[in-house]
């Protein structure tokens, strides 16, 4: 994300004025849904050390639907006081037109934070079953052979604007939460073992 604020400064300044603010509006949906992630998988790490993967797995699909609800809920407030809360963060000093491209992002970011709580779900899920290292193989693979290269092509071989960094972020979101999903409903974090039975 360092790189992405980076190569949006090569755009334009309204799209790097408008970058923190976008950032800072969507922690009101992105921290809630961490929390909730972070919550899920202490409850399935619990049930793993009770031999009870089966409820692990269930406590991680209601983590995934509480996170899908708080989205839509979040969603809906934003939409509804979308210049208040840009008047909030930014102290009404930025000008129409980056509220107006911040606006548009975030509607559009919108979409794509539904496949970011399988993302971040999941990848809480894998690890707190101790499978550590293909969601850290996958997020280093997806992020230095993927992400930042598209934003360099994107930003100074084609020259796109700012809708096209936000796109490729939100299509990182999606790719990570099929990746996950995929590792997730394929069971083999469920051959590792945690801690030794007694």
């Amino acid at each position: 994300f360092a790189s992405q604020i980076m190569f949006t400064g090569e755009i334009s300044d309204d799209a790097l004025n408008a970058t923190p603010v976008i950032f800072s509006i969507q922690n009101l949906i992105f921290l809630p849904i961490l929390s909730v992630a972070h919550g899920a998988a202490i409850i399935m790490a619990q049930f793993i050390g009770m031999d009870r993967k089966d409820l692990g797995k269930k406590a991680v699909y209601q983590g995934l639907l509480l996170g899908e609800i708080m989205v839509v809920v979040i969603a809906i407030f934003i939409i509804s006081f979308t210049r208040e809360i840009f008047d909030t963060f930014c102290g009404g000093k930025h000008t129409e037109e980056i509220f107006i491209m911040t606006r548009n992002l975030l509607y559009t970011m919108m979409i794509f934070n539904f496949a970011d709580v399988f993302n971040v779900g999941l990848n809480n899920a894998l690890r707190s079953a101790g499978d550590t290292v293909f969601p850290m193989v996958t997020s280093v693979c997806l992020s230095w052979l993927f992400f930042v290269p598209a934003l360099y092509v994107a930003t100074e071989v084609m020259h796109f604007g700012i809708y096209s960094v936000w796109s490729i972020t939100g299509v990182l979101f999606l790719v990570s939460a099929i990746i996950y999903w995929a590792r997730f409903k394929s069971g083999k974090w469920q051959k590792f073992q945690v801690m030794e039975k007694q």
